[in-house]
């Protein structure tokens, strides 16, 4: 092998560890970046289901200042939603009956 084969290996040689160094390094990113996708739809499921428990709170808390005879600006929904109720009530009931 001449002087100028070796130096060719040697290059490449050092070309392919410098490869294989960015191949490992990319792989250990990309695995924490898989973990940090999911912990983050982790996350955002239970800011929706705690939004979802918070809302049903707040329409329950709306209800209740109604039925208290406390003023509110959205009566109307507040009906709404009593009429929603009282039908759900009435068809249980019939299924009940049946």
């Amino acid at each position: 092998m001449t002087r100028d084969d070796e130096i060719l290996l040697d290059t490449f040689d050092e070309k392919l560890r410098l490869l294989i160094g960015r191949h490992d390094a990319l792989k250990a990113e990309n695995l924490e970046l898989r973990t940090r996708l999911t912990t983050a739809v982790a996350d955002l499921t239970k800011a929706r289901e705690d939004y979802a428990v918070l809302e049903q709170s707040y329409l329950n808390l709306k209800t209740s200042r109604v039925l208290e005879g406390i003023e509110i600006d959205d009566v109307g929904s507040t009906r709404d939603r009593l009429a929603r109720l009282v039908r759900e009530v009435d068809h249980c009931i019939a299924l009940l009956n049946a």
